[in-house]
């Protein structure tokens, strides 16, 4: 189901009979933290869900009652919550997570089982960057964006097959220590070098690296 409406609002007074809704996607809704409860209370089978530039809400940790849940997408533009909390998501599966936001209210450390990240905004640092690469020992799949803040970083993580980077305009060392990768993508402006097994970008020109 999908909603795309900037007139749309859902409030703890609205009802939803749906139970075996899969999929979920609000686009400009105003939601608060009361219908998103009522929403995960009322839809436990949803596996799929996505909060496009949605207002209303302070906090969705509700989401992490949603034991099937294997992808989220939010993509917040401004800064209207106070946190995005998941507590848990179900083991092996795939799980992605993308966040635009100036403050750092993404809290997913409990995630053990995630197996896809991608944060793709300006409030991702250097350390917090390390501590978001530390957490999750099954990562299979990082993409990250336009984290302008960022200016070092360091990726050593076995699981790790997929790798790409792209618009961190402010990135002058990138350090890759990740055997099992398949596939990295680069886009921006550093030399690519592969020194036993490991991918050490630091400079600027254009690059694309491909490997197994």
């Amino acid at each position: 189901m999908a909603v795309y409406n900037h007139d749309v609002e859902l409030d703890e007074f609205f009802s939803i009979n749906l139970h075996s809704l899969l999929k979920l996607s609000l686009t400009k809704v105003w939601i608060n933290d009361h219908a998103v409860r009522k929403l995960v209370a009322s839809c436990p089978l949803i596996d799929d869900i996505s909060l496009d530039r949605c207002s209303g809400f302070k906090n969705i940790d509700a989401v992490g009652g949603l034991l099937q849940l294997k992808k989220i997408q939010i993509c917040l533009y401004l800064d209207l919550v106070d946190g995005v909390e998941i507590e848990s998501c179900p083991e092996s599966s795939h799980f992605l997570f993308s966040l635009r936001s100036e403050q750092h209210i993404l809290k997913v450390d409990t995630c053990q089982s995630l197996k896809s990240l991608h944060p793709s905004s300006s409030f991702v640092t250097d350390l917090l960057f390390q501590h978001f690469a530390s957490k999750f020992p099954v990562l299979e799949s990082l993409t990250i964006s336009e984290c302008r803040k960022s200016k070092q970083m360091k990726i050593s993580r076995w699981s790790l097959e997929s790798w790409e980077i792209s618009s961190c305009i402010n990135i002058v060392d990138i350090e890759i220590d990740t055997p099992n990768l398949f596939t990295c993508n680069y886009h921006g402006f550093a030399v690519l070098h592969h020194v036993n097994g490991n991918l050490n970008l630091t400079c600027f020109t254009p690059s694309t690296f491909f490997g197994s």
